[in-house]
């Protein structure tokens, strides 16, 4: 299980920590690691950059087919978060549940699986139950937007479906409070507890 030499955070294999070390932590490599992800400093691709680009090309279709046929930001309407993240980095981390008419998502899917779409808020190494926000100032509904989830105090938007008080039971809440998405900033804890940072619920009733 390699661990980080940046910032400490361990993974199940070596594909997730060096597409880690791409994402979060490109503009810190010395030139070991910057040959391990395949960059020679030369603009050129090496052998590390060619295989995780293979291994990319499977979730990376995934989140596509997801955004264009299942209710991404564009194709359920989803406006664009009214607030977005700094360009300061942090590394923290919180826990999520979000059910939809009984169904519970589950972000351990390869299309939810997109650090490098989203550096700012996404989940990896295969874990659906716990996120990582990379910079400050990442809000509840920013995050829920990478997803493909818009969210308002009133409003839940997925797979182009908009549920509101009037057409079933919405819940939006972090550490089970009622938050305005819009403004809420996430809340996270270090990757050895991400059971103490902000924990968020959503959940959709109808019927």
């Amino acid at each position: 299980m390699p661990d980080c030499s940046y910032c400490g955070e361990s993974f199940d294999g070596e594909d997730d920590y060096l597409a880690h070390l791409e994402t979060v932590h490109e503009d810190e490599l010395g030139p070991i690691d910057r040959r391990r992800i395949g960059d020679d400093g030369e603009g050129g691709f090496g052998v590390g950059s060619v295989l995780f680009g293979a291994l990319l090309v499977i979730p990376i279709a995934a989140v596509a087919y997801v955004l264009f046929f299942t209710g991404g930001d564009a194709a359920a309407g989803i406006p664009t978060p009214e607030r977005t993240p700094s360009n300061v980095a942090i590394h923290e981390h919180g826990t999520i549940n979000v059910t939809i008419e009984g169904d519970e998502l589950d972000f351990s899917r390869a299309a939810f699986q997109n650090p490098r779409e989203y550096p700012k808020f996404h989940f990896e190494g295969g874990d659906g139950e716990v996120w990582h926000a990379h910079a400050e100032g990442v809000t509840l509904q920013y995050a829920m937007w990478t997803l493909g989830i818009g969210v308002s105090n009133d409003s839940v938007t997925y797979d182009g479906q908009t549920y509101t008080e009037a057409n079933a039971t919405v819940i939006v809440e972090v550490n089970g409070e009622p938050v305005d998405p819009a403004e809420y900033v996430l809340s996270g804890a270090s990757d050895t507890n991400p059971g103490a940072g902000d924990h968020i619920r959503i959940v959709v009733r109808t019927g």
